[in-house]
C-alpha cells in the first residue's frame, strides 16, 4: 500500500482525508479515505453517501471489505503507511509540531 495523497483537516475527530495506491492489486486505488481520531483511538472510514432518513443523516460506504477482520487488516496497514510518512521526515519534526498544512501535497 502507498499513501498517494493527503489533506490534513483537523475538524472534530476528523483529521484528514487520503487516497493509497496497492501495487500488489495491480495499482488499485481508493480516494477520500476519511481519517479519524478521539482520544487515542484512530479509524478511517472508505467513501461513502449520505442520505437522510427519519430525519437523521447517515451514511452508506461505496466500497469495504465482507469480513471484518480484513478490514482491521487493511486499516493498520493503512495506518502504518499513515505513520510512515509522518517518521520519514527529514526534519524529524513531531506530527504535533509538524507545519500541516506546507505538505507537498
Amino acid at each position: 500500500m502507498e499513501l498517494t495523497s493527503l489533506k490534513m483537516i483537523k475538524k472534530g475527530a476528523l483529521l484528514g482525508v487520503a487516497s493509497v495506491s496497492m501495487k500488489e492489486w495491480n495499482d488499485f486505488y481508493i480516494k477520500n479515505i476519511s481519517i479519524f481520531q478521539k482520544d487515542k483511538n484512530r479509524w478511517i472510514a472508505f467513501p461513502s453517501d449520505s442520505y437522510e432518513k427519519d430525519g437523521v443523516t447517515k451514511y452508506s460506504s461505496k466500497c469495504g471489505f465482507s469480513n471484518p477482520e480484513d478490514f482491521k487488516k487493511f486499516q493498520n496497514q493503512f495506518f502504518e503507511e499513515f505513520d510512515n510518512f509522518f517518521n520519514k521526515q527529514d526534519n524529524q519534526q513531531t506530527k504535533d509540531n509538524l507545519d500541516l498544512d506546507n505538505l507537498p501535497f
